[in-house]
């Protein structure tokens, strides 16, 4: 059991006509970023925890971004 903080984990999307493109950050600065480059919020796909490393709790994975320059 992970007894640390939490964060939201936004999701939006931007459906342009040439290419659907998913963002996903837990940082709400970055989610209004987003939104004000013309992405809708989707609603939350859950909580990460602020901390990589809980003595009480095994079950934390890393969760990695990946950027695609061709998509942009």
């Amino acid at each position: 059991m992970y007894f640390g903080s939490l964060n939201p984990f936004y999701r939006s999307v931007n459906e342009d006509v040439t290419i659907v493109n998913h963002f996903y950050t837990d940082n709400r600065l970055e989610q209004s970023q987003m939104i004000a480059k013309g992405y809708m919020t989707l609603s939350n796909l859950g909580y990460l925890g602020q901390t990589p490393v809980d003595p009480a709790c095994g079950c934390l994975k890393p969760l990695y971004r990946l950027y695609n320059e061709l998509s942009s």
